[in-house]
């Protein structure tokens, strides 16, 4: 690497002060923090960020830890250390693909949704800030109507969805 190249932490933190700034634009100030879980993870795991970024999502309830483990372990497989999650901070299938990346040491973005101020609109908008952070697949669990909602974004976007049951 020459003296003018940046290295991996700082090509990292200005690609993510570009997204902030694009959310900051597109969703409003209130998504600008929906970064903050990656950001803290770029010293520990550069690699995973230019890998494969793949969203989880599923209903609140879901509590099948046994099927979430054996996607999870199967895409840590295929893609090693290169493997980055998405999930949204709910109960269920993101609490249990969060801990799994948490004891694997693999970086996943938690994209919360804002209910408080956003109100119903929140669910939708914080799945459309998922899609912003561009995953390469969607594993889609059981769930309701926030789950379809991520499915059929995520297909019109032309992303790979696994629908598991």
């Amino acid at each position: 690497m020459s003296g003018s190249e940046p290295s991996k932490e700082q090509f990292y933190r200005r690609e993510l002060a570009k997204l902030r700034e694009y959310l900051r634009e597109r969703l409003g100030n209130d998504y600008a923090r929906l970064i903050e879980d990656i950001e803290r993870r770029v010293p520990d795991n550069t690699d995973g960020m230019s890998g494969t970024r793949v969203l989880f999502c599923g209903g609140r309830k879901y509590n099948d830890d046994t099927t979430v483990n054996r996607v999870a372990s199967k895409l840590y497989g295929q893609h090693g250390r290169k493997l980055m999650f998405i999930e949204g901070g709910a109960q269920g299938a993101d609490r249990l693909i969060s801990d799994w990346a948490d004891h694997h040491g693999l970086p996943h973005a938690r994209v919360r949704a804002l209910w408080e101020i956003q109100g119903n609109s929140a669910g939708r908008i914080r799945n459309e800030a998922q899609l912003l952070l561009s995953p390469h697949k969607v594993v889609a669990f059981p769930g309701g109507r926030g789950t379809r909602d991520m499915v059929t974004r995520a297909r019109e976007a032309g992303i790979n969805v696994e629908e598991i049951s």
